[in-house]
């Protein structure tokens, strides 16, 4: 019976190909198996005679020692002779202040082993150290492990092979055999009876395809931008977050140590960090909120007049603009522009909100919004301002979440707002840059595409805010 599935299993071309892989492999993992056994038996046997040597340096060396202190050199030299005629030892050597005494036989010029100890010996009332050194050849491959190789190869071979066989014979019953069959099926058909047309039931368009794939397409944009806010917020909760509940624990210690010592003004300084880095912690919840619904939440565009989410934004912002007595210039054009209201106000609020934040206290600050619109119909929008500015090396850093460019106890805030702004104009189908330099402050560009803006400003009951 297994002769007969033999005979069929090696009939066929794809099993052969098989065939040949499968031994392919087996000689490959058989080499080195056998290559690894033979390491770790050279291992052992190195350590075995490490073992060996230090035994007989142990146990000769306390009889040169007494020879040294008798100064019997005759008797020394009959150690050392006898040493090396009675043992594999290819040389010993003894020393004496490191100065050799007595050597007998010679060092091997192969590969060797050795090993050395040193004792004192009382020679005279003078203590001087006397040291034993035996060297011995220790080739890489002897006969007994090469013996041994080819018989594990043997094997293994043998072993390996056995198990190829019968997996071949089941790929053969379970999968080849009904592909030989399938094949003569297929071989069997009339083709004349292929050349009538094939009638189906509903005939697929190249538009019903193109919508699957616009659909795969919108599905893997969506996956891959949950999967990055997934990143961001990982890292949000390994880095920011962390900071400000790590500070509420160590002032809790603190503050028990001062609440059990009665150390008022620790008690005191400890519940302020507490209650700033639980505020911050707060914060830094809410705009991570913030953030994420602006991902997730309907967007119900429409079109809205420019000066009336610009004008709802400084208005937001009026006590901010007024405590930092900044002039601010609005000069747009009766334009309408598609974007769902409250996400047009609040992009506009957080580019506002940034030129206060970083404004320059030096010197008075003022803010431009103006509008520009190109013959394609292109509107964009500036949003200028005369702060502390950045380099524009750092760039594509300033629309990352949580990313900072200058120390938090300089600037408050989370480092949410700008990706807010990023966030809000991807969503809307726009675009948003900044151009900069340190210290000379920074212009923001929100272009606004030809299909999301209109020529005219459509009724909703604003106002223009004063220029």
């Amino acid at each position: 019976m297994i002769r007969k599935a033999l005979e069929e299993t090696f009939k066929g071309r794809l099993t052969r190909r098989l065939l040949a892989a499968v031994v392919k492999i087996c000689l490959f993992m058989v080499i080195v198996t056998t290559l690894i056994q033979v390491a770790f038996e050279n291992y052992h046997r190195r350590q075995h005679t490490d073992d060996v040597l230090k035994a007989i340096v142990q146990s000769h060396l306390p009889l040169m020692v007494r020879a040294v202190e008798n100064k019997d050199m005759a008797l020394l030299g009959h150690q050392i002779k006898n040493l090396v005629e009675t043992s594999a030892i290819s040389f010993a050597v003894v020393d004496l202040n490191e100065q050799r005494w007595k050597s007998a036989g010679l060092v091997p010029e192969g590969r060797r082993i050795g090993y050395q100890e040193t004792r004192l010996a009382n020679v005279d009332g003078d203590m001087q150290a006397v040291a034993l050194r035996i060297v011995m050849e220790f080739p890489l491959f002897s006969a007994a492990i090469l013996k041994d190789a080819v018989l594990l190869l043997g094997l293994d071979l043998l072993e390996i092979f056995t198990i190829a066989i019968a997996l071949l014979i089941t790929v053969h019953v379970l999968v080849i055999q009904h592909l030989n069959r399938l094949a003569d099926y297929v071989r069997s058909l009339d083709v004349r009876r292929l050349t009538k047309p094939l009638v189906f039931d509903r005939v697929t368009t190249n538009d019903e395809l193109q919508d699957v794939s616009d659909a795969t397409n919108t599905m893997t944009m969506r996956l891959a931008q949950t999967y990055d806010d997934l990143q961001q917020f990982n890292y949000f909760a390994s880095h920011d977050l962390q900071e400000p509940l790590r500070k509420v624990c160590i002032f809790g210690d603190v503050l028990k140590e001062s609440i059990e010592t009665g150390n008022r003004d620790d008690m005191e300084y400890s519940i302020g960090v507490m209650q700033d880095s639980a505020d911050r912690a707060s914060n830094l919840v809410a705009d991570l909120l913030a953030f994420s619904r602006i991902s997730y939440r309907d967007s119900q565009s429409a079109w809205v007049p420019l000066e009336t989410i610009v004008t709802a934004a400084l208005e937001n912002n009026q006590d901010e603009i007024e405590t930092a007595e900044m002039r601010v210039i609005s000069n747009l054009r009766d334009l309408s522009v598609k974007i769902d209201r409250g996400m047009g106000t609040q992009l506009f609020d957080n580019l506002v909100s940034n030129s206060i934040k970083y404004r320059h206290l030096d010197r008075p600050s003022f803010l431009h919004i103006t509008a520009d619109m190109d013959e394609a119909s292109v509107l964009k929008v500036f949003v200028e301002d005369n702060g502390i500015g950045f380099d524009n090396h750092h760039l594509d850093k300033i629309f990352e979440p949580f990313k900072r460019l200058h120390q938090r106890s300089n600037f408050a805030g989370s480092g949410i707002g700008l990706a807010i702004v990023r966030k809000i104009v991807e969503r809307a189908g726009w675009s948003v840059t900044a151009h900069a330099e340190a210290g000379g402050g920074a212009t923001f560009v929100v272009t606004i595409p030809a299909e999301s803006v209109r020529d005219g400003r459509i009724k909703m009951g604003g106002h223009r805010p004063s220029t």
